[in-house]
């Protein structure tokens, strides 16, 4: 299902840049980002967004309808009924007519030059994909203690300095600006990978291929972060899923032994290094440190995890992962 609301194109021979957003169930929060997304300014290029609605059952598509009354660009929508983040990204870049596709969450924010600064940086370092910064903006009256490592569980990206991404540090498909040629050269999404990392996946295989990507920090989203995001369990869920998400790549780029020889490793040492510190925690009351290590075993539990998940496949005895929605 394809619905454009506004189809006022420019004859301008610039280059066109799609900003892809995929939502689900978050109208209200899509609001704000699109609101966002209205403003930003284009300097020598062109500007159009792909909203793709992975099933939403709320009022994603007046949303959608109501903000594009107020753009000067084309806000294209459309419903992917194939649930989950690969298949939605995917869509996008299949819809989207620009030459670079500008990736942006329904959950953030930014300001009217993100774009500009994205697609300035790749044009005058000469590289086919940007990425950014990305801030925490956590909505809730009550005093917050977050740890460093917990902060980055939660998306934050507080690298100053502009550098080169590698396969440890990747890309965020929440901020970054990619060519669509590189769609083309290394694949697209994973739409196997539906329990998160789809992104990571994709990443990594641009790195192993040699491609330069840069990281600017002053392109800068803000990450909407809720009550419910901030507590222990689910803090706790994205560490389990990085883990796997780890185990993934160790996989698919170093083989079966050396993973599972990592996977006894953080075990082991993850696991005696996060009870004495928990330990220590408690005695000292400081709740958000043991949060933190709490989130660090789960991380290597979730890197045994999947390593267990692969053995069992390559025996035919897995099952169908299931499907990751974020809340």
């Amino acid at each position: 299902m394809y619905q454009s609301y506004n189809m006022s194109f420019s004859d301008s021979d610039l280059p066109l840049i799609s900003v892809a957003i995929a939502t689900f169930n978050r109208a209200d929060t899509l609001r704000r980002a699109l609101t966002c997304i209205v403003q930003l300014e284009a300097k020598g290029f062109r500007i159009e967004a792909v909203v793709i609605d992975n099933g939403s059952t709320d009022h994603t598509r007046d949303t959608v309808a109501s903000l594009a009354e107020k753009c000067s660009f084309p806000i294209r929508y459309f419903f992917e009924p194939k649930a989950g983040l690969p298949f939605a990204r995917n869509r996008a870049i299949s819809e989207a007519d620009g030459e670079w596709i500008a990736f942006f969450d329904d959950d953030q924010l930014t300001d009217c030059n993100w774009l500009t600064t994205l697609y300035e940086t790749a044009q005058r370092e000469k590289v086919l994909c940007v990425g950014g910064a990305r801030t925490l903006l956590i909505e809730t009256d009550k005093p917050v203690q977050l740890t460093e490592y917990c902060r980055r569980l939660l998306g934050e990206i507080n690298e100053t300095q502009s550098a080169d991404y590698h396969v440890l540090n990747l890309p965020c498909t929440g901020n970054v600006l990619i060519h669509k040629s590189l769609f083309k050269t290394w694949g697209m999404f994973d739409e196997a990978t539906l329990d998160g990392g789809e992104d990571s996946d994709f990443f990594n295989r641009v790195m192993h291929g040699g491609v330069r990507c840069v990281y600017e920090p002053s392109a800068s989203v803000e990450h909407i972060i809720s009550p419910n995001r901030l507590e222990s369990d689910y803090l706790q869920l994205i560490a389990y899923r990085h883990g796997r998400h780890v185990c993934r790549r160790d996989l698919r780029h170093r083989g079966k032994a050396i993973t599972f020889l990592s996977a006894a490793a953080r075990i082991l040492v993850v696991g005696i290094s996060t009870r004495c510190r928990i330990a220590l925690a408690f005695m000292a009351a400081r709740r958000n440190e043991i949060v933190s290590q709490s989130c660090k075993w789960r991380r290597a539990c979730g890197y045994l995890s999947y390593a267990l998940y692969n053995a069992a496949a390559s025996r035919k005895e897995a099952t169908t992962p299931v499907m990751h929605r974020d809340r």
